[in-house]
């Protein structure tokens, strides 16, 4: 029992100590970008997006946009297919084939396993990021920033629509003098 009560009071301890502190690091996003062909991480918390540019406030977002696309190299995926499904199926024989029973099942698994994770092999995505707005000196700035990732680029659209208030190609006016006394 006195273990279970030194378990539970450290538990309490770090609910109310430490993780308030993690907690609002991990709402803010942090991602790989790319900016001006380098490397680049890009951070989007509750006051606004930080890139190597600067700093722009959600408040003073004029209007965002995304473009690109996924791309498909189909010779690329058919020979991660085919690697794949071999791999697969060798990896699979060689974990279940000691019974009789599981080995063409294994085989087969491991092909189609295989073969679907070597397909992905072909695919890309690009996606190209431009923010506009203001600065807190009244300055209109442009951030331009790109992404590799479909799943990042889905984030970052989520958060900059939900926080800016703005959706994709929306514009507005925004009074400079409002926002230069942030």
């Amino acid at each position: 029992m006195k273990l279970n009560s030194k378990i539970i009071t450290a538990s309490l301890i770090a609910n109310f100590t430490i993780y308030p502190l993690i907690i609002p690091s991990t709402i803010a996003g942090n991602y790989n970008a790319i900016c001006n062909q380098v490397r680049c991480f890009i951070k989007l918390d509750s006051k606004g997006i930080n890139t190597p540019d600067g700093f722009l406030s959600y408040k003073a977002i004029t209007s965002w946009t995304v473009a690109g696309d996924d791309e498909h190299a189909t010779g690329m995926g058919a020979a991660g297919a085919i690697g794949g499904a071999y791999g697969g199926a060798l990896v699979g024989a060689a974990a279940a084939c000691t019974t009789i029973v599981l080995c063409p099942v294994a085989i087969i698994g491991g092909g189609i396993l295989g073969g679907s994770r070597g397909s992905k092999l072909g695919s890309s995505s690009y996606y190209s990021f431009i923010v506009n707005g203001y600065n807190t000196y009244g300055d209109s700035v442009s951030h331009t920033f790109d992404i590799d990732k479909k799943k990042i680029t889905k984030k970052v659209m989520k958060k900059l629509k939900k926080n800016s208030g703005l959706s994709i190609g929306e514009f507005r006016e925004i009074n400079v003098y409002e926002i230069m006394g942030e």
